[in-house]
């Protein structure tokens, strides 16, 4: 019986088969492109969409409250609580890199410091030196700022513990041997100002504060006072009354200071204690966001208080970004977020090539892809449609 005969592909029709597979990849691989990029356009919309719902319920269990409108540069911190600490909403699924909220550079080691315009309220912003200035009054009289100088020096937590462990601090070697340059910690927000009594021996001990400064704007300060007789006091940088003697010697003072709207500052004693909304964690510094939020809105009374976010009709409210809070001075044509020098900035992540566009939040929960030049804040008619209130 004869077996059957089983003719093998040639080799000319194995690379005719091959050949239409790759025209066939070649042909499916833009629709499948395209299909995926929609799928995350949509996602990134219902981040946005979710992060909305979250701010009108902050505001609604505020309401009863004189501060109940949304401060900008915290709203990492503030929204957690209202999306169930699902930080991953923060995230949009079409960004290449996830970006550090309030830090000014990303993941990936982008220096944004030329994007960021001069009106940017949201980048690394300290608190405590639009409150309050350190007067000595003997010797002296002579007044600080509540931030490094001549007469003062920044450490981050990392930097105090280590100078302590070498005792640069307490026990008197010299601390000018010591690499005094600010180096930020693991959180901005906390760290300790030295002051010298512009005395001789530039030891930088007659009065050390470690400064805990909150998201919900209240500052703590724990005091270290010398013991050589100084005489020193925080007063209000506003009109320059005392807001917190300093007696000489004393150790553990521990003062909670806070902005009023109408530009004046309360003290209260502290006791330790953080709350769940300001604690190190709520930072904008330590919540992980590639979405801004507007920060062009008029400020409160306050002197130099931060933004809040504005509901006028037609304006943005959020929407895709290298930094948490964008605002109408930032530079959308600067080489950091234009890194392929194709003139589209990075952050418009939906589409593909020169149509590339930008998920937009508007003021009535609306998201709109559009594209940069649509809204870039450069363009006076663009700012005041869309950025101003």
């Amino acid at each position: 019986m004869d077996r059957p005969r089983f003719r093998a592909f040639t080799l000319v029709e194995l690379l005719v088969v091959i050949l239409m597979i790759t025209i066939l990849v070649a042909l499916l691989m833009p629709a499948l492109g395209s299909a995926r990029d929609m799928v995350m356009q949509t996602q990134c919309a219902n981040n946005l969409n979710r992060l909305w719902q979250a701010i009108g319920v902050c505001r609604s269990e505020r309401a009863a409250d004189a501060k109940a409108d949304f401060i900008v540069p915290q709203w990492t911190g503030t929204l957690l609580a209202y999306l169930e600490n699902q930080s991953s909403i923060y995230i949009c699924p079409a960004a290449e890199a996830v970006l550090q909220g309030g830090q000014g550079a990303g993941a990936s080691g982008i220096d944004y410091s030329g994007f960021i315009g001069s009106g940017n309220p949201g980048v690394d912003r300290q608190i405590l030196p639009e409150m309050a200035e350190f007067e000595t009054v003997w010797p002296g009289p002579y007044v600080s700022a509540m931030e490094p100088g001549p007469w003062v020096l920044k450490f981050s937590e990392e930097q105090y513990q280590e100078a302590l462990s070498l005792g640069y601090i307490v026990e008197r070697k010299s601390i000018l041997t010591y690499d005094c340059t600010y180096k930020p910690g693991a959180n901005p927000h906390i760290y300790w100002l030295m002051y010298e009594d512009h005395g001789d021996d530039y030891d930088y001990e007659d009065c050390m504060i470690k400064v805990t400064e909150e998201s919900n704007g209240s500052v703590h300060l724990l005091i270290n006072c010398g013991t050589f007789g100084h005489t020193n006091n925080l007063i209000s940088k506003t009109d320059g009354h005392i807001l917190l003697h300093l007696p000489s010697g004393a150790k553990g003072m521990q003062w909670t200071f806070k902005a009023t709207e109408d530009g004046g500052v309360t003290t209260t004693p502290w006791d330790g204690t953080l709350s769940s909304e300001g604690s190190s964690a709520s930072w904008v510094g330590s919540a992980a966001t590639n979405y801004g939020m507007n920060g062009s809105g008029l400020k409160t009374a306050a002197i130099n208080a931060p933004p809040r976010l504005t509901y006028s009709p037609g304006r943005i409210a959020m929407l895709d970004y290298p930094i948490h809070v964008a605002d109408s001075s930032d530079n959308w044509s600067h080489l950091s977020v234009d890194l392929d020098g194709n003139g589209v900035p990075d952050f418009a992540r939906h589409g593909r090539g020169s149509e590339k566009k930008i998920n937009v939040l508007f003021t009535d929960g609306s998201v709109q892809a559009m594209r940069p030049e649509e809204i870039d804040p450069l363009l006076p008619s663009t700012e005041k449609k869309y950025w101003l209130p």
